[in-house]
């Protein structure tokens, strides 16, 4: 039996992402409804462009939480 899902993407959008006050523009890209475990799936390509501004992240998977580093805990999303 595959566990691993496969879905397509349908296309993308840029928009403008905020995580407590860091605020920067983002793609997206698009896949039907259900294929994801969330609304929405940040992936490491966001973390690798935050580190390249010298923001940190940390994906915290057992408390689900994005920390981001510098960023009062308060402020985490």
């Amino acid at each position: 039996m595959n566990i691993y899902r496969t879905f397509a993407f349908h296309g993308s959008f840029t928009t403008t992402l905020q995580i407590g006050p860091v605020l920067r523009d983002h793609q997206f890209l698009v896949a039907d409804d259900g294929c994801c475990p969330g609304n929405a799936l940040l992936g490491t390509d966001l973390m690798k462009a935050l580190d390249a501004e010298g923001i940190r992240a940390t994906v915290r998977l057992a408390k689900g939480v994005l920390e981001i580093h510098g960023v009062p805990k308060s402020e985490n999303v």
